[in-house]
């Protein structure tokens, strides 16, 4: 336990709070003295990883996290992976690190959305991209509101997202041989 302004904090609240704050520096000697990657902080249930998913430069963070042990597939609360945190924030250099380590990008959100939903609806064409390199991902995943990646695109008018779902189509076209 360490005290700040506000309380007391142990190893793990102060190794989110590090990665939050982006801090290397203090991630690295907070897993050095053993904290766990894997720890839960507050009623979201999120873990360092998913923080470090949310920027975009965040896949130096994040590999020291998976380096210690950090399970790239951890959901949190509302079912999130860091998958679909580095999506939704066009994170591509994380998301494809993640995909490195076996992250699995076909896991839903509560609502039944995948990672690739949400870079789509952001228009996140480089998260797309990335997406698109595994072949566990669904183009035409759809979610509880029966919608699929696509739809969402077109919804929010995120046409370099759609563009590239139409290379990665195209693509698998091929490859089939159609």
């Amino acid at each position: 336990m360490h005290q700040y302004a506000g309380g007391w904090q142990t190893k793990e609240q102060q190794l989110i709070a590090a990665v939050k704050a982006h801090q290397p520096q203090q991630v690295r000697r907070l897993l050095a003295l053993h904290a766990d990657p894997n720890a839960r902080d507050g009623a979201q249930r999120e873990t360092a990883l998913h923080a470090a998913c949310r920027f975009s430069d965040g896949a130096s963070l994040a590999l020291l996290l998976l380096d210690a042990g950090a399970d790239a597939d951890a959901a949190d609360a509302d079912g999130w992976t860091a998958a679909h945190w580095a999506a939704y924030h066009n994170a591509e250099p994380t998301l494809r690190l993640l995909l490195s380590r076996g992250a699995q990008v076909h896991l839903v959100n509560h609502r039944g959305e995948a990672p690739l939903h949400w870079a789509c609806k952001n228009n996140c064409a480089r998260a797309v991209r990335a997406l698109g390199t595994s072949p566990a991902v669904e183009l035409e995943r759809r979610c509880a509101r029966q919608e699929s990646a696509r739809d969402w695109a077109v919804r929010h008018g995120a046409d370099e997202a759609l563009r590239e779902l139409w290379l990665l189509t195209d693509a698998a076209k091929d490859a089939e041989g159609g």
